[in-house]
This record gives C-alpha cells, sequence and structure tokens, in this order.
C-alpha cells in the first residue's frame, strides 16, 4: 500500500479511479491501492466450509449474553478476541468428530435429547445451496455446542454429548438462553 500525499491533486480524494486504483484514507493516512475484486468461489468445498461456520454461527446466534455460558466463555476467552468468535472457532475444532458422533456413535435416544434441546433454543439449520454435504441439522449444531463447551470445562455441559441425558442437555439450553 503506497502512502500519499494528495492524491488526484486532492487531500481528500476516495474511491475507485479509472477500475484500477482506489483512493482512500485509514486512521488519518491518505493511501491509493490496486483494485482488486474479490472472487466468491461457489465449489462444493467452500460450501462445506461455509456449512461449518454457519453452524457455529446458528448457535451463536442463540447465546444470551448474560446467560451462563457466555459467562463461562468470557472467563476462558483469550484477550483480544470475543467470546462468541473463540467459541464459534472451537466449535469449527471439533464438528468432525461431532458430526461423526452424533450420526454414529449416539443413541437414538440421546439424539433426540439434542433434537429436542435444539428445537427449544430455536437454533436453525445451517444451508449452504451448493454445499455437497446435506443441511447441519439443529441437534448437531447443538451436539456440537455442548461437546465444546465440555472440552473446555464449561460446568454447562456435565459429561461428554454422548453420554449426555435429557436433564444435561436440558440445562445445557438454559445456560444458552
Amino acid at each position: 500500500m503506497a502512502k500519499t500525499s494528495g492524491p488526484l491533486f486532492s487531500l481528500g480524494a476516495s474511491g475507485k479511479f479509472g477500475g484500477a486504483a482506489v483512493y482512500s484514507i485509514w486512521k488519518g493516512i491518505t493511501y491509493v491501492r490496486q483494485l482488486v475484486t474479490p472472487a466468491n468461489p461457489k465449489s462444493a468445498a467452500q460450501g462445506a466450509q461455509r456449512l461449518v461456520i454457519a453452524s457455529a454461527g446458528k448457535v451463536n446466534k442463540v447465546l444470551d449474553i448474560a446467560g451462563t455460558l457466555a459467562t463461562f466463555l468470557r472467563t476462558v476467552t483469550p484477550n483480544g478476541q470475543s467470546y462468541a468468535s473463540y467459541f464459534a472457532q472451537q466449535m469449527l475444532l471439533h464438528i468432525d468428530q461431532s458430526t461423526t458422533d452424533y450420526n454414529t456413535g449416539g443413541n437414538a435416544a440421546i439424539k433426540a435429547f439434542f433434537d429436542n434441546g435444539a428445537a427449544d433454543a430455536a437454533i436453525e439449520s445451517a444451508v449452504v445451496s451448493y454445499a455437497a454435504d446435506t443441511p447441519i441439522e439443529p441437534g448437531l449444531s447443538l451436539w456440537n455446542a455442548y461437546q465444546t463447551a465440555f472440552v473446555l470445562g464449561s460446568p454447562s455441559a456435565a459429561g461428554t454429548a454422548l453420554t449426555a441425558d435429557q436433564a444435561e442437555v436440558d440445562a445445557f439450553v438454559v445456560a444458552m438462553l
């Protein structure tokens, strides 16, 4: 990025020029940079990544900032990062194992606890139209949030998602809201 002193002979120039350069001000410093049009690939692989991120976002959307889980997350979040972004980052690390456990490891009763809990919390399905994978269902999103909270040491998640009972899932939903 080049620093300028009077771009285009105007001290306050900003915006696109000639489809090749962009003039702007950053923290009081005028500068010029090349105009770049970002790509937005809609490949199956990109869709899969966006699907996982959407799933974490659907959980964070229902988190109450004054809730027990959010209060706990603030205590373990590194400085300079929001608790919601930290929780989403941690959920992204656990989504593959959570998906496997939810689909193959958990029995129908445990899955139903999470499906019902997700409905109670109003967690939405994560859908990306061009993703190769199917939408991430709300129950899986809640399962992943519960497992992530357990790994982080939250008292709201008493045990692993694989061994959770109805009361533990209900308590976790209450801690979120």
